[in-house]
């Protein structure tokens, strides 16, 4: 999703393009630098490993952790310490650095919800910014919610069921 995976242009209509451009239009004295750092389809296992050097490296002041989605059919209790690992070395190494964590959804995480399934990976994420003072910010929620609310199929805003398209990121 942070790849921008779905999006007919990833350098301008995926919600990492598009809240970079926000940035610069809201602060335009600002320098304002884009770190790409996405892999898809990897979750906080790989991301504990690449953190250093593919994002701490780089000395930002704001941090966006997507891996909810990614992370979605590991088990709670491998994904809390991942998520805290990352979250705390992030404080150690870049104390005066915001972070967001961010959860996206798709249409299986969704049905496994409905089906009285637990979204392990949004509450592990979620617990693990709670403890470390990190907004936690669910976008997957919403978009569901409008699906239904329009009585649209989840594909109108994820073609594939799994990735937004341009309105889904909108």
């Amino acid at each position: 999703i942070t790849e921008g995976a779905g999006a007919s242009d990833p350098t301008k209509t995926c919600y990492r393009a598009m809240t970079t451009a926000w940035f610069k239009a809201k602060y335009p004295d600002a320098e304002v630098t884009e770190i790409y750092a996405a892999i898809g389809g990897t979750g906080t296992s790989m991301g504990i490993f690449r953190q250093r050097a593919d994002v701490i490296a780089e000395n930002p002041d704001l941090i966006f952790i997507e891996f909810a989605g990614n992370d979605f059919g590991d088990s709670y209790d491998r994904i809390l310490p991942q998520m805290e690992s990352m979250l705390r070395q992030i404080r150690r190494e870049l104390p005066m650095a915001d972070v967001v964590v961010l959860i996206s959804t798709a249409l299986m995480v969704i049905e496994h919800i409905e089906a009285g399934g637990v979204f392990e990976s949004k509450e592990a994420h979620v617990k693990a910014a709670t403890h470390y003072g990190v907004p936690a910010i669910d976008f997957g929620t919403p978009l569901y919610e409008r699906v239904k609310a329009e009585g649209v199929p989840y594909s109108a805003y994820a073609p594939d069921e799994l990735h937004p398209g341009d309105n889904g990121y909108a």
